[in-house]
């Protein structure tokens, strides 16, 4: 499906002759569902009803292992789940090992409504079912380290990497070598020395859309997560929540919202600047919930 959209917008472009950039519109919701049906307005007790949506993949990457579960649905029977070219998990679950960026895989669920001897005036049923998937994240941090003999500031700057799409991103709160005062604002520039310590703090926040449904709380194993280091090192004996030396791994699970710090020292340079950098690569899994209130109406 991905492949044949991707010619025909090629094909377009060719036949027209257009030489403008084609955008793609990426987002930080990995996982939507989009074109979702219910079969009918006005249901009634014991009638079929079918639910149907797209999965669909926003971001830039390929998305694993992406669940659909019916875990949720008093007072209804299934009739019949359609995963496409998913793999059906018992009779309540969909699963698709992945989905390509821009892609997406069709679910259909056909149920029973509650039972006619129990509808005997216009009744609300709330079903709920989970959407999961693994996705990954990165960023990256180059920290100008300066030798404050040759040079008092630098002639580098420092740059934070754009956060990779997904609805986990992570945020730096790099050392800070200057604040000068313009005006009502206070500017600050980052950058370390060499020989010195500096703290640096990484953040992790969920940024997905609240629209997309209820979202459970995400947290990363400390086995999901590396911090790659270029031209620094782990500060000897002063605190840090990493373990490791070149490539670090935190030594707890990594909850949202919690700072993780650390110190650090750059490696022995001559220049009279170097960049160094940290690298954050991280896995983890994300869940949210969609209900549905229908109202079932009795048999006329």
């Amino acid at each position: 499906m991905r492949e044949l959209i991707l010619l025909l917008i090629i094909m377009a472009v060719f036949i027209s002759g257009c030489t403008t950039t084609l955008t793609l519109n990426f987002k930080n919701d990995a996982i939507t569902l989009e074109q979702y049906v219910i079969s009918s307005t006005k249901l009634y007790a014991d009638s079929p009803i079918t639910i149907t949506f797209d999965v669909t993949n926003n971001v830039d990457a390929a998305v694993k292992d992406v669940e659909i579960n019916f875990f949720d649905l008093p007072g209804f029977k299934i009739l019949e789940l359609n995963c496409g070219i998913g793999q059906k998990k018992g009779d309540d679950v969909c699963l698709f090992d992945s989905i390509e960026p821009l892609d997406f895989k069709t679910v259909s669920i056909t149920l029973q409504a509650p039972n006619g001897e129990l509808i005997k005036a216009p009744t609300k049923f709330t079903i709920s079912f989970s959407v999961s998937y693994k996705y990954s994240g990165f960023r990256q941090a180059n920290i100008p380290i300066i030798d404050q003999v040759t040079l008092k500031s630098p002639t580098l700057k420092y740059v934070s990497s754009s956060p990779s799409y997904g609805p986990i991103k992570v945020d730096f709160d790099p050392p800070i070598g200057r604040e000068t005062k313009k005006g009502k604002q206070i500017v600050r520039e980052y950058w370390g020395v060499k020989g010195s310590t500096f703290n640096m703090k990484m953040t992790f926040s969920d940024v997905g859309s609240s629209t997309t449904g209820t979202k459970l709380p995400t947290n990363i194993s400390a086995k999901d997560m590396t911090v790659e280091l270029t031209g620094i090192h782990v500060a000897p004996d002063l605190p840090c929540d990493f373990e490791g030396t070149k490539t670090l791994s935190p030594k707890e699970d990594v909850m949202l919202g919690k700072d993780l710090s650390c110190n650090f020292v750059s490696n022995d340079f001559s220049e009279p600047e170097k960049l160094a950098t940290i690298a954050v690569d991280f896995d983890y899994t994300y869940k949210y919930l969609r209900t549905e209130t229908l109202t079932i109406n009795p048999l006329e």
